[in-house]
């Protein structure tokens, strides 16, 4: 077991900015502390202890009057715990007033310890009252000029008070002032700069993480602040996409879930839909982030998430640039042209995203199992019947089904076509005998 004694007392004994340093650091003294304490507890004697942990003492006691430690009650609990273990101290014998006694061999090692327990209290209890800092923040964060900066380093500072369900309306206001000072729509990042991210990646972080406090609080936020988080963060969106790619992903490994389960699931219970639904601009940044997934994921469950997603999203929306390719590849029917309309998608716009609208036209065809269905159940028909000469239509169809296979746009596309071409060709049917003519 290895422990960084340096780093966490370099985080303990830090003068400037402590309660930001603290917070900062959280997950690691989170992790210290309880590696500490577990190998406290594997220690029988006081003495053992002070032996193997020989300047643990200098360290539990800088914690313990450190003025903002504790704003975690779970790092509290743990160094009092460390406090506690140290000296093997027993709360329930102080019935017994031996144990107090100066004659008892164990009374020095059980005075520093209350000593320390001592200031901890006394720390916590000369901090300013809760509700008088919550006040003093809500009136700062009132003034219209407050900059930037100081937007940014209040809200990183309320990230100690999370634990208070008091300050929650304060930390709401916080992260919707940041949002003012950032654009209600989507930026191109191509054309544009992007402007300055207010909201510090550390905010973001604990914003993101499920097992952090201020997680709750943000999933009872309204629709209008996640949609506007989602715009101006697209990490907090990437991180949304993937709580629900993971959860649908789960529910159908050990069983089968009906499609139409999934999508009503999805639309009456995922808030993320709702937010998407209402906030039409977040659509097409959603599918790109999750088409970049499904590409690099050969998994069965990830085509069936984009089904319910497209249902979901784009089925009666016209607001999405991928929203007339989905009209067209939801047809039941063969269309003669869908291969000039995906080579449309694919190079209608920009070079710097053409990599991203090919994988996107792609999924989407992946997804269209109806129309994918009807393409290759014409290619077997024809094969089964072999009373219609190849024509025009098979080969687009084929040409589909080949694109469908290797959708790279480069030779191994080009060879992957020969070969389904050889194969028909080398059947055993006279219809196929002017083919390679045809081809030519």
């Amino acid at each position: 077991m290895s422990f960084d004694w340096k780093q966490c007392e370099k985080i303990i004994k830090q003068k400037n900015d402590s309660l930001l340093i603290i917070i900062q650091y959280h997950d690691h003294l989170r992790t210290f502390f309880t590696m500490l304490l577990k190998a406290l507890r594997q220690l029988k004697t006081v003495t053992a202890c002070a032996q193997k942990f020989a300047h643990i003492g200098p360290l539990l006691t800088a914690s313990a009057t450190h003025a903002y430690i504790g704003y975690d009650p779970n790092i509290a609990s743990l160094v009092l715990a460390c406090l506690i273990e140290y000296t093997k101290l027993d709360p329930d014998a102080f019935d017994d007033r031996t144990v107090l006694s100066i004659e008892n061999p164990r009374h020095k090692s059980i005075d520093w310890c209350i000593i320390r327990l001592r200031r901890f209290i006394h720390v916590a209890y000369n901090v300013s009252d809760t509700h008088d800092l919550v006040q003093r923040i809500t009136q700062r964060i009132s003034d219209s000029d407050l900059s930037i900066q100081k937007i940014r380093r209040l809200a990183d500072m309320s990230l100690a008070l999370v634990h208070e369900k008091e300050a929650w309306p304060l930390i709401e206001k916080l992260v919707v002032r940041a949002l003012d000072h950032t654009p209600l729509d989507m930026v191109d990042p191509v054309h544009f700069t992007k402007p300055e991210r207010i909201l510090s990646d550390q905010f973001l972080y604990h914003l993101a993480n499920p097992h952090s406090a201020l997680r709750p609080l943000y999933q009872q936020w309204q629709p209008d602040i996640k949609a506007r988080l989602y715009i101006n963060y697209e990490e907090i969106l990437e991180i949304e996409i993937l709580d629900i790619v993971k959860k649908y992903t789960d529910l159908q490994t050990n069983c089968y879930e009906p499609l139409d389960h999934l999508y009503r699931s999805m639309l009456e219970n995922e808030d993320l839909i709702q937010v998407l639904i209402s906030h039409p601009v977040l659509i097409d940044p959603f599918f790109d982030k999750f088409f970049v997934h499904l590409t690099q994921f050969n998994d069965w469950r990830f085509i069936r998430l984009s089904q319910c997603f497209v249902l979901c999203l784009l089925s009666n929306t016209h607001d999405s640039h991928y929203s007339s390719l989905v009209q067209f590849l939801t047809s039941h029917e063969w269309q003669e042209d869908v291969n000039d309309v995906v080579k449309d998608f694919i190079y209608g716009g920009s070079s710097e995203t053409m990599v991203a609208r090919r994988n996107a036209a792609w999924c989407l065809s992946l997804t269209s199992l109806p129309f994918l269905y009807c393409c290759v159940s014409g290619l077997v028909e024809w094969h089964q019947q072999r009373t219609e000469p190849w024509t025009t239509k098979m080969e687009q169809r084929l040409a589909y089904v080949n694109w469908i296979i290797y959708p790279s746009m480069d030779a191994r596309q080009s060879e992957s076509l020969a070969d389904l071409q050889s194969w028909i060709q080398q059947t055993d049917c006279d219809l196929y005998d002017d083919l390679p003519k045809y081809w030519h």
